[in-house]
């Protein structure tokens, strides 16, 4: 995929002069239907992922054979202007602690961060992307460090729990309060899941706790109230109940056995 993407990078004409250049301090908002910057002026922007915070390579994916700042620099000059940053529970938790595992990282294509750990490189790239007028979106993968993380249906697994999820999210937030490089959270990839799954994600006003409206909502409300300048994007659920009045609470199967019709709009995960 890495290689592919490097591919990608290379064979595009550069635009430079089309992406959205940032001023010094440059939070987003939304106005109806559209996102605008400080001025209220509209803001188009178009991203790529950048993963390996959340898969245990600890650090991002790719650059054991390209160097950091010139990859920020080479997706900058073709007309990107947003970064979102996959990561795992795990590893904010860790950095919270002044843990830094291993990382995969090739230190003679990357010199200038060579014995650094996966905090201080992260912060090398935010300055990068503030040198290139690119802005940085968090995305809470998966609860723990994993190639498959987004397999995980729930924003808590491999004994994270939801206050962990919680703290992750508001730890970021604190830290990176003043700079708004970052000015969005994801709070979770793709929750998902059907009803007959040993976890699924829901969505209704119960206090269940695979009830992901009452999660997402909470984490919003933590996050914003350390910093309000900053996005929040709730991705939806893979199902949700045809019935509100006689199968609020999901106790339902999915499919009518009798008639094949089922019991839930099921789309994409994170569709709904």
């Amino acid at each position: 995929m890495c290689f592919l993407f490097s591919i990608i990078l290379l064979s595009l004409k550069p635009e430079r002069e089309l992406r959205y250049l940032v001023s010094d301090v440059d939070w987003f908002s939304v106005k109806g239907n559209k996102i605008v910057d400080s001025a209220g002026k509209e803001v188009r922007l178009t991203g790529c992922n950048w993963f390996g915070y959340n898969t245990g390579t600890n650090v991002f994916d790719g650059i054991w054979s390209s160097n950091l700042a010139d990859t920020v620099v080479a997706v900058a000059d073709r007309g990107f202007n947003i970064f979102r940053v996959p990561m795992s529970v795990q590893i904010i938790k860790e950095w919270s602690q002044g843990v830094y595992a291993t990382m995969n990282i090739n230190f003679y294509k990357n010199e200038e961060i060579r014995d650094w750990n996966s905090l201080q490189i992260w912060d090398f790239f935010l300055d990068k992307c503030r040198e290139n007028g690119i802005k940085v979106l968090i995305d809470i993968h998966s609860a723990p460090s994993a190639s498959a993380g987004h397999q995980y249906p729930l924003w808590t697994a491999g004994g994270f729990s939801v206050e962990d999820f919680y703290k992750a999210h508001e730890w970021m937030a604190s830290r990176y309060k003043n700079d708004d490089v970052i000015i969005a959270f994801d709070l979770k990839n793709e929750p998902h899941g059907k009803k007959e799954d040993d976890a699924f994600a829901k969505w209704d006003d119960s206090n269940d706790a695979n009830n992901w409206k009452r999660v997402a909502e909470t984490a919003a409300k933590r996050i914003l109230a350390i910093n309000p300048n900053v996005l929040i994007l709730v991705e939806g659920t893979e199902i949700y109940t045809k019935d509100l009045v006689n199968n609020a609470d999901y106790h339902l199967q999915s499919t009518i056995w009798e008639t094949g019709e089922t019991n839930y709009y099921m789309t994409w995960w994170g569709g709904n």
